[in-house]
């Protein structure tokens, strides 16, 4: 059985006998991102708005990764979820819609408040979002093939510089910044440095999960995110694959004998969930037998060569259109079924570049680092509390159960690792970005997480959320002159609350709120834990927008009430768990809102400590 811990150094890493601890000698760049993925351009753009001088270096020649490469309908539950630079993005595309169509379009409309977006304009949202900044020096076709790293004073070491190759003109060049951060899918810079990581499922036995599944070395099985379009005027037909063989899909004709398929979205998702201008995000339906994800294939994806991972991605494109043609065109199938799947085609303005097929193979799981803090399934799941978790040192939330589409396909087409377990709004600890020992890298997407864990962090809006805080602590590292696991977690946060990010989840507080600020901080250190008792634990109510059936209410018995009044009772009982003492204050609560009473308390807790 392959060991699912990797700490190794890679041959690539060369590893100097010289010592250093000092971040301000003078670099190329302040801050370098490996991976212009939502992550990654989250982490630019915000430590560009601290002045910092940052390169952001992606070896495709492809910007915004999944989000802009087919994936248009926005994985989260809750809307009260979304904040900080994910929700700039998803207003960018509400503008977007608006300048180009009018505010009163139907294209407004279909994109839901910024949810929904077609791929082109995604892409263009995140251009502009970087281009807003002249200290960011983006870089695409440029691949890193070797890190440097030093010894620190504390035997931990440091990123010196890296070596990339320009795939265009084949050079090699070195690059050297104060601080580094791997915001790739497959957690490849966090490798060349020389990081712990993992591969697969850790068991039950390790974390002592519930929802674990057996220990291997599987990784999620991989798809596209396919755009595709109804529009007669805007298609292309979808092509018959080289090597086309209906026979591969047999297993579709029999499970419709069998009678667990009987309709178009028993195979593949996306029809009902359609985005601006008629197009729709087809995705793999989870739990089916036969579906576009590509199974058995890809788990030597986050470890592969370049010349491996295109030999897959061929592969799942083949697999990919296979499906969509045999659906089309093999008599065999049901009227129902081909009637419906002949109503789809290729988007003839989408994707123009590449042939109008997605460029970005949806890389579910990778590395996982192992790093200060292992995030895990009771991480987001209520322990003693209605509410997942406190963390003191959070810098993000997310909101999303825990889940895998499968890893693996045994003989009989049983699907290993398939996970659907229920979490609830969830904190993310700073310690999940940062490496054990490599002191100036952040990993802000391969983050430290159990397979199970990274289940539900594993969502674009939390992996930018992650990307904003490692963006603004990399900043923070920089301008103190420490590494970033010493920087003041309160500082980092209040940049991130002063930007609109969440760090603490409220169904009634948003970041236009005067008590925002205080109700996140507050939250962060375990104030609201017990607001409610834990025998009326909440379940999820969720609603009907665009018949998409995975977003929800607002979580419930996840309020603060900051309008109601005060009373005494409330205000003993949260001045005694923050260790505070001021009759002065304790007198003024029942003429005080419970936000200005929060408000007060904040600041006399932040002035002791």
């Amino acid at each position: 059985m392959r060991n699912l811990t990797i700490i190794l150094l890679s041959a690539l890493v060369f590893v100097s006998c010289s010592r250093s601890n000092n971040l301000s000698n003078k670099h190329d760049y302040d801050i370098i991102i490996y991976g212009a993925t939502p992550s990654g351009i989250a982490a630019a753009v915000n430590a560009a708005s601290e002045g910092m001088h940052v390169a952001l270096f992606e070896e495709t020649d492809h910007i915004g990764g999944l989000t802009s490469g087919g994936l248009s309908n926005t994985d989260f539950l809750s809307f009260e979820s979304l904040g900080g630079t994910w929700r700039d993005f998803m207003n960018g595309v509400v503008k977007h819609y608006a300048d180009a169509y009018g505010e009163n379009s139907q294209q407004v409309k279909d994109c839901w408040n910024g949810a929904y977006y077609e791929p082109k304009v995604a892409r263009q949202v995140f251009m502009d979002m970087l281009g807003a900044y002249d200290k960011i020096v983006v870089k695409t076709n440029h691949r890193v093939v070797a890190a440097t790293t030093i010894l620190n004073e504390n035997q931990h070491s440091n990123i010196k510089s890296l070596r990339l190759k320009d795939l265009e003109t084949q050079q090699l060049f070195e690059v050297t910044a104060s601080v580094f951060i791997d915001a790739t899918y497959e957690g490849d810079l966090m490798a060349k440095a020389g990081c712990a990581y993992t591969l697969g499922s850790e068991g039950p036995e390790m974390y002592n999960e519930p929802a674990a599944s057996q220990k291997d070395w599987h990784v999620q099985c991989y798809n596209f995110r396919v755009t595709l379009c109804q529009n007669p005027e805007n298609s292309i037909p979808i092509p018959r694959p080289e090597n086309y063989d209906s026979t591969a899909y047999e297993l579709i004709l029999n499970e419709i004998e069998a009678g667990s398929i009987n309709t178009l979205r028993d195979i593949i998702r996306g029809q009902n969930r359609q985005i601006p201008n008629g197009k729709a995000d087809f995705n793999d339906r989870k739990g089916s037998p036969i579906s576009i994800k590509l199974c058995n294939e890809t788990d030597v994806w986050p470890e592969g060569t370049a010349e491996v991972r295109a030999q897959i991605w061929e592969k799942a494109k083949n697999h990919t259109l296979g499906i969509l043609y045999f659906l089309q065109n093999d008599s065999r199938l049901p009227g129902n079924i081909q009637s419906e799947m002949q109503r789809w085609n290729l988007p003839r303005d989408e994707f123009e570049e590449y042939g109008n097929f997605p460029p970005v193979i949806y890389v579910r799981e990778g590395r996982r680092l192992i790093g200060r803090h292992v995030f895990t399934q009771h991480d987001g799941t209520p322990d003693g509390s209605v509410r997942a978790p406190a963390f003191h040192r959070a810098i993000a939330i997310g909101d999303y159960n825990f889940n895998s589409h499968g890893t693996y396909y045994t003989c009989d087409k049983t699907l290993l690792g398939n996970l659907g377990a229920v979490s609830a709004p969830f904190q993310v600890p700073f310690g999940v970005l940062l490496p054990k020992r490599v002191d100036n890298l952040l990993v802000s997407v391969a983050v430290s997480a159990s397979r199970v864990g990274f289940g539900a962090l594993r969502m674009e809006p939390t992996w930018t959320a992650l990307g904003q805080a490692a963006g603004l602590a990399a900043a923070l590292s920089v301008q103190s002159d420490q590494n970033p696991h010493e920087i003041d977690i309160t500082e980092l946060q209040r940049k991130l609350h002063q930007r609109g990010a969440y760090t603490f989840y409220t169904s009634d507080v948003t970041p236009e709120s005067p008590y925002f600020e205080a109700i996140q901080f507050l939250g962060n250190r375990g104030l609201f834990q017990d607001m409610y008792p834990v025998d009326k634990m909440p379940k999820r109510k969720f609603v009907k927008l665009s018949d998409m059936a995975q977003w929800t209410e607002a979580y419930p018995l996840h309020d603060v009430k900051p309008e109601i009044t005060m009373d005494n009772a409330m205000a003993e009982k949260w001045m005694k768990k923050l260790n505070i003492e001021n009759q002065n204050l304790l007198n003024n609560a029942p003429e005080m809102t419970r936000g200005d009473f929060l408000n007060e308390l904040c600041n006399i807790y932040r002035n002791k400590n």
